[in-house]
C-alpha cells in the first residue's frame, strides 16, 4: 500500500506514462513470493495482463489491503 504524498505531475515530454503521483509505501510485502495472489481479492489475472492499470471495486480493494496487510 502507499501513500500519495504530493500532487500529480505531468511530462508532457513523454507519449507514455506522463503523469505521475509522489507516494510514500505504507505496507509493503518484503518477498513477492510470499505476496498474495490477485485472484484472492477477486480480480482476475486476465485483466492485469491486458491493461496497464484496473479499476477495483470498493470490496476488492478492502479485500487486497487485508490480504497484503496479513501477508507484510
Amino acid at each position: 500500500m502507499v501513500e500519495i504524498v504530493g500532487p500529480p505531475e505531468n511530462d508532457p515530454q513523454r507519449t507514455r506514462w506522463s503523469w505521475r503521483f509522489p507516494i510514500r509505501p505504507r505496507v509493503a510485502v518484503r518477498d513477492l513470493r510470499d505476496a498474495p495472489p490477485v485472484e484472492a481479492a477477486g480480480i482476475f489475472p486476465q485483466s492485469i495482463w491486458r491493461h496497464s492499470h484496473i479499476r477495483l471495486a470498493e470490496d476488492q480493494f478492502a479485500a487486497a489491503r487485508e490480504l497484503i496487510e496479513a501477508a507484510a
